[in-house]
């Protein structure tokens, strides 16, 4: 229930503040191969963000991108599984060449069990998080 409010929260206000997509889901840069193909949270993420998220002839559009209305990036990250690195770096290179970064921000994600009563920080099973990059267009010199 809740990572179902989160993401309706978070795609609709995502997609307001401007142009948003899931760079594994939408843009195809598969960071954590390990997370696409175990069972996780992350699969939870996938269905609530096909739901809630925009849809596909809109997120592969990103010629509305302005400074006014910046494209924000979306990584859904799972400490336990490898990250790779590599492959942001080159991502984030590439998106430079067209693209500012602006700014970064990382969202906690705790996932508890569903029949845990205590919500705090130590009955947490595990904490993944959000991490969401805004570019704007690149400056002409």
């Amino acid at each position: 229930m809740r990572s179902r409010a989160f993401a309706r929260w978070f795609w609709f206000h995502a997609a307001f503040q401007g142009e948003v997509a899931c760079v594994e889901n939408d843009l195809g840069i598969i960071l954590t191969p390990q997370a696409q193909t175990e069972l996780s949270w992350a699969a939870m993420y996938r269905v609530n963000k096909e739901i809630y998220g925009p849809s596909e002839t809109k997120r592969r559009d990103f010629s509305g991108v302005t400074a006014e209305s910046p494209l924000r990036c979306v990584i859904y990250r799972v400490p336990h599984f490898e990250f790779d690195q590599t492959r942001y770096e080159k991502w984030l290179e590439l998106m430079q060449l067209e693209y500012e970064l602006v700014s970064t921000e990382r969202l906690e994600f705790p996932r508890f069990g569903k029949h845990e009563a205590a919500r705090t920080r130590e009955a947490a099973l595990t904490l993944d998080f959000i991490d969401v990059l805004t570019f704007t267009p690149r400056k002409e010199n």
